[in-house]
């Protein structure tokens, strides 16, 4: 992932970031201890509910690689526009491949998972990270595109961090809190922190509201998403 590594400072205490998600509970809380994580650390997820996130989680990062397609063209430079183009990278190369290879390797026709339809919480979630990203693009709304993008990945780097070192058995498994593990990741999700703060600094307090709404709501899709993942 070294594409995505961008050089930066850590984002600083008591940023606008640290507003976004502590404004987010319970649903921040919910999203990166819950009980997908916790079981697919320790090895104990069914089979059926890794195939059955890792279906639905394939539309979702479809999605999100639009959205970060969004964010580049907002994006106010070519510095700013470099990390975020090597992220879709990642996306479209090592992460694509990972679940063409995991859908192999759990036995996963081409036919199920090219057309089983996104549930309703994947839909949800879908629309509000391309949405958020894309919505206000005709007049050039930056913040709004890093606010969805930092809650989709910062999700993720909380909770697999702390299990960075486990060692679940199925490879697959493994492979995943690798991937929203490494230093290269834990670095970008810094900065994206750090350039939303950025981005998100001076507006009004009626926006900056409005970000916050997004962030929770997302957030809450987040947690919502992993629990679809064992059905009902």
């Amino acid at each position: 992932m070294s594409d995505i590594t961008p050089q930066n400072k850590a984002p600083a205490a008591g940023g606008f970031t640290d507003r976004l998600r502590d404004s987010s509970e319970p649903f921040w809380t919910a999203a990166t201890t819950h009980r997908f994580t916790r079981q697919l650390a320790d090895g104990t997820l069914p089979d059926e509910v890794f195939v059955r996130y890792l279906i639905q989680d394939y539309h979702y990062v479809d999605c999100l690689a639009q959205a970060v397609g969004f964010a580049v063209a907002l994006a106010p430079d070519m510095a700013t526009r470099r990390p975020l183009a090597g992220f879709l990278s990642v996306l479209t190369n090592a992460e694509n491949d990972f679940f063409l290879k995991s859908f192999e390797r759990l036995g996963v026709p081409e036919a199920t998972w090219r057309n089983t339809p996104p549930s309703p919480v994947t839909q949800a979630i879908s629309d509000a990270i391309v949405g958020g990203a894309s919505g206000y693009a005709g007049s050039g709304q930056y913040p709004e595109a890093m606010t969805v993008l930092l809650c989709s990945e910062w999700v993720y780097q909380a909770w697999a961090e702390p299990v960075a070192d486990a060692k679940p058995p199925q490879p697959q498994y493994r492979e995943w809190i690798e991937l929203h593990a490494t230093a290269e990741f834990v670095k970008f999700v810094e900065w994206l922190r750090t350039e939303t703060d950025r981005a998100c600094k001076g507006l009004d307090a009626a926006r900056q509201a409005g970000l916050v709404k997004l962030f929770r709501k997302v957030t809450e899709l987040e947690a919502a998403f992993f629990e679809g993942a064992f059905g009902g």
